[in-house]
């Protein structure tokens, strides 16, 4: 008998098999995800680096925006968009994965903290190109503000968990 375990089947067994435990531990293979793990105690490593929930906005913020290009964080594409005109767009996710047993309030808290981080980009380029802040823009221009910043969040549950000593299926 022969098992075949591709790269991205090992990816997901190592982080959530190391996720089940009480403390962080990080791995990363995709350079436009920025990830952010939550363990049942509410910490939060944010790309590989314990983080506090209130710097988390800025350090999402400078990933999706990569103003330097640099080579760790999204990739951006020119793309010609209608009102906007020819822009480099970020090909960049967010990727949040907690414990089961984190609580609620805490995830909350750092679902808002992506979402803010998505929302003030978004506020800083109607600044830029319209001079007037996104929320009082005409829907056309808040739709070519969302074209150039989109928000990509991607929210996973881990598939393994350690439970009484022994790695299962997390239902």
């Amino acid at each position: 008998m022969r098992i075949v375990i591709t790269s991205s089947i090992m990816f997901l067994f190592i982080v959530n098999i190391l996720l089940a435990g009480s403390s962080l531990a990080y791995c990363h293979t995709e350079r436009n995800v920025f990830h952010v793990y939550i363990n049942s105690s509410d910490e939060i490593l944010a790309e590989g680096q314990p983080i506090k929930i209130g710097d988390l906005k800025e350090k999402i913020k400078l990933f999706i925006s990569n103003p330097q290009n640099n080579d760790d964080k999204a990739v951006k594409v020119i793309k010609d968009i209608k009102y906007i005109g020819s822009i480099q767009v970020s090909k960049g996710v967010v990727s949040i994965q907690c414990q089961r047993n984190t609580s609620y309030g805490f995830y909350v808290k750092v679902q808002d903290q992506i979402e803010k981080a998505f929302d003030e980009l978004r506020n800083e380029l109607a600044l830029d190109k319209f001079q007037n802040a996104y929320k009082s823009l005409k829907r056309e221009y808040q739709e070519a503000i969302n074209n150039c910043i989109p928000k990509r969040i991607s929210e996973a549950e881990p598939n393994y968990i350690w439970r009484d000593g022994v790695l299962i299926k997390n239902y």
